[in-house]
């Protein structure tokens, strides 16, 4: 019954991808209950937004209103004013489909 509480170790890390939620001793085993993902837009920066549909893409460059990990939907301001969510594809990019 309790097996299905347990965290399972984790099997690959990719390189600046996730950071430590608390600090570890030498030799532990991480698991998913130790990492969380790194932010790959930080409020305040300009990214490069891509707006798709269908055969079309627009691109332009909007701030951010907040911080935002890979697939997490932000709020970013284009250069008009206007607010719009978008879901975090990369370091600085975000698209909106």
């Amino acid at each position: 019954m309790l097996q299905k509480f347990r965290a399972l170790p984790l099997h690959e890390i990719k390189k600046a991808e996730l950071q430590l939620k608390h600090r570890v001793k030498k030799d532990f085993i991480l698991t998913g209950r130790d990492v969380v993902g790194l932010f790959l837009v930080k409020r305040g920066s300009t990214i490069n937004v891509v707006v798709t549909d269908a055969n079309i893409a627009i691109s332009f460059l909007a701030k951010a209103k907040q911080n935002g990990r890979l697939g997490e939907k932000i709020t970013v301001v284009n250069s008009l004013g206007k607010k719009l969510k978008a879901v975090v594809t990369a370091r600085n990019s975000a698209e909106i489909k």
